[in-house]
């Protein structure tokens, strides 16, 4: 379990990312991890943090990992969420790329959880939760 959580963070870390244009919705590759702001962490704005914080309480309810349907579902409240925090985006400059430096792995989790294989949902669940908690680590 170790060795695949493992693996999955370090696909995280590796993957190529990417940053949305407000104006055209328009995305553009960034070739650069997630970072602090010269040691500190970077500004949000209150709907992200509010947006990220609740797909935490939706994780961290959950409370049905023998369930398949119940993983889709959650993917799709995720989803839902998800939305709203690119939606109500106001952030700009380097912090806003940094923001999406750290959404895009989130993103990419949906698949994960909506897989028809449980333990691949259920390693997925785990691997979300852990970087949805690494929010605060780079926001404030």
């Amino acid at each position: 379990m170790h060795k695949i959580f493992l693996s999955i963070l370090i696909g995280f870390i590796c993957t190529p990312l990417a940053s949305c244009d407000n104006s055209t919705g328009s995305v553009q590759k960034l070739d650069h991890n997630i970072t602090l702001n010269n040691g500190e962490r970077w500004e949000a704005n209150t709907a992200t943090t509010e947006g990220v914080q609740n797909m935490i309480a939706m994780m961290q309810s959950f409370n049905e990992p023998d369930n398949i349907e119940a993983f889709t579902q959650l993917s799709t409240n995720l989803k839902s969420e998800f939305s709203l925090i690119f939606k109500n985006c106001t952030m700009t400059g380097e912090a806003h790329n940094q923001l999406h430096n750290f959404l895009i792995p989130i993103k990419d989790s949906f698949a994960v959880l909506s897989s028809s294989d449980l333990p691949k949902c259920q390693e997925g669940y785990y691997s979300l939760l852990s970087h949805l908690q690494e929010y605060p680590v780079y926001f404030k």
